[in-house]
């Protein structure tokens, strides 16, 4: 899937694939040695992760059902675990620095499209 900022029209990344099955979801980015500028993991009906046993940081976007941003963690490193986001329906994991580099914030829109 392609991931696009609908409000300032950027794109965050090319190849976000989706956690589906309960392994895939478990496992998310753990035996990754890093994550490629471009890529990305999303997660349905999400409200919490952890970067526990990873070995890099990520940028985490939480979203609602509306598909508005409702909380960015920048570079979360590893070993922690991000708070929770009630109304967050949807979790997307990208490459540190991505949000800060294309002016990602709340309150924007973002967009899943088919690549």
């Amino acid at each position: 899937m392609r991931l696009i900022n609908v409000t300032n029209g950027a794109v965050l990344g090319e190849w976000v694939e989706e956690a589906v099955t309960r392994r895939e979801r478990r496992r998310g980015l753990l035996d990754r040695e890093s994550l490629e500028n471009g890529c990305g993991m999303y997660f349905k009906k999400c409200r919490q992760v952890q970067t526990i046993w990873m070995r890099f940081p990520i940028d985490v976007l939480f979203i609602d059902r509306a598909g508005v941003l409702l909380r960015v963690l920048h570079s979360l490193p590893p070993g922690k675990i991000s708070p929770v986001v009630w109304h967050s329906r949807l979790v997307i994991e990208l490459p540190a620095g991505v949000c800060r580099a294309t002016g990602t914030a709340v309150g924007h829109a973002v967009e899943l499209l088919q690549a």
